[in-house]
């Protein structure tokens, strides 16, 4: 049976105040807003009003892990081939909560493994606890230079309607769209280049309202800033 493993996992914790001047400059630089005389409460509720995404008073997390399957080997150095995924940016929270509560039944299942070694369900939440609590600056990699998506096309009158107010969002971060179907299924590659970490946090928020739990393809971390390496 084959299953997944977790070689490596990187954290980058951008401080609050960092992502409120994040947010100051989307709004000078995005949408002309002078924000001078707003206080970071009316920019945090000016940002719910326009996009209707709640962005709470805490540090945002950057989560990065290297992930390859088990039977999936490389051709030509006969070893596991292994990925940098971009799992998301969110609260310490929340991530611990998809990333490590949600994925710990397959850790128990024997379908997720640490490093290829057996994982219980305890010992995969923890790990990832400890890899957010000990997060490092966001200066070692302040955003992924590109961030891209699949997303399906709408089908009913409502999913239209969604996908219309997802377009006209989406244009504020410069998003490129690009026709692609998934066998049967028409859609789309959607892609920025985000010149923060708040603008990543704010494209995912507005695909995965539209799409529900998706992966978003990122920009892997630098060379030096982890042990292991993708193949």
């Amino acid at each position: 049976m084959s299953y997944e493993i977790v070689y490596e996992q990187l954290a980058l914790r951008v401080p609050e105040s960092i992502v409120t001047e994040q947010l100051r400059q989307f709004f000078t630089e995005r949408l002309g807003i002078n924000t001078d005389e707003f206080s970071e409460h009316q920019c945090r509720q000016r940002l719910y009003e326009r996009y209707q995404c709640l962005l709470r008073s805490d540090d945002l997390i950057m989560l990065h892990m290297l992930i390859g399957c088990s039977n999936l080997f490389d051709p030509d150095t006969n070893k596991r081939c292994r990925d940098w995924q971009f799992c998301g940016i969110d609260t310490p929270y929340n991530l611990l909560i998809k990333y490590g509560c949600d994925w710990s039944a397959q850790a128990q299942s024997g379908g997720l493994k640490l490093n290829g070694r057996d994982t219980k369900a305890e010992g995969w939440i923890r790990a990832v606890r400890q890899t957010l609590d000990q997060a490092r600056d966001y200066r070692v990699m302040p955003h992924c230079h590109r961030l891209s998506v699949w997303l399906r096309a709408p089908r009913e009158a409502n999913e239209r309607d969604a996908y219309e107010v997802l377009t006209a969002h989406l244009r504020d971060l410069n998003a490129v769209w690009q026709d692609r179907a998934r066998g049967d299924e028409e859609g789309f590659d959607v892609s920025i280049t985000p010149s923060s970490a708040f603008e990543m946090w704010l494209f995912q928020q507005l695909v995965t309202r539209y799409q529900g739990k998706c992966w978003l393809n990122g920009s892997a971390p630098p060379y030096h800033a982890v042990k292991k390496h993708a193949i």
